[in-house]
């Protein structure tokens, strides 16, 4: 990728990193009512289970600028993804809505 411009590189990886935000964000508006049927979630806790998802993307971003700053943005945007992937793979696999 040595032949983008810098701001070119910069973008792509951004958009990268976004995706499986924007999918995942996506994702869990379209499949609320499905997840209230087989859990057996009522509709209020099918929209916290969403709005929980969405505050933890919040809360990760606002912390992220001073990690960057102190480790390397490479590093912590490399882990953060990671960490994201875990955490999605890990509500795919969840058995209950925890009631």
């Amino acid at each position: 990728m040595r032949w983008l411009p810098y701001p070119w590189r910069v973008l792509l990886i951004t958009v990268f990193g976004m995706v499986p935000a924007f999918q995942d964000q996506s994702i869990s508006q379209i499949v609320v009512n499905q997840i209230r049927g087989p859990f057996g979630t009522t509709a209020s806790e099918a929209q916290l289970i969403t709005t929980a998802f969405l505050i933890g993307v919040f809360c990760t971003n606002v912390g992220a600028s001073y990690l960057c700053l102190r480790y390397g943005a490479r590093r912590i945007y490399l882990v953060g993804l990671v960490m994201f992937m875990v955490a999605s793979l890990l509500c795919t696999l969840a058995g209950t809505s925890g009631r």
